[in-house]
């Protein structure tokens, strides 16, 4: 397991986003309708602030953003290799 090094604002949103998501670790996938609005409001950091902790994470690897359906919806995934933090890992 990797020293993950994050600062208290990343662990804290990290934490909010394993909670909103559904992560399959039999197939190797998941689900996200989790956005950078919905971190804000679900950790009370200002939009301002978690757009920066949003960015700093996807520096480090740990999320990605991806728009998949095309309609202009950024939503913000976990990285794979990062599927372990979740309490469904094996």
């Amino acid at each position: 397991m990797k020293n993950l090094n994050l600062t208290q604002l990343e662990t804290v949103t990290l934490s909010e986003l394993i909670k909103n998501v559904d992560i399959d670790i039999n197939e190797d996938s998941i689900f996200s309708g989790v956005q950078t609005e919905h971190l804000s409001i679900f950790t009370g950091i200002e939009i301002k602030k978690m757009r920066g902790v949003v960015g700093s994470l996807i520096k480090k690897g740990i999320i990605y953003i991806a728009d998949f359906d095309y309609d202009g919806t950024e939503i913000i995934y976990l990285s794979n290799e990062y599927f372990y933090l979740s309490n469904k890992s094996k």
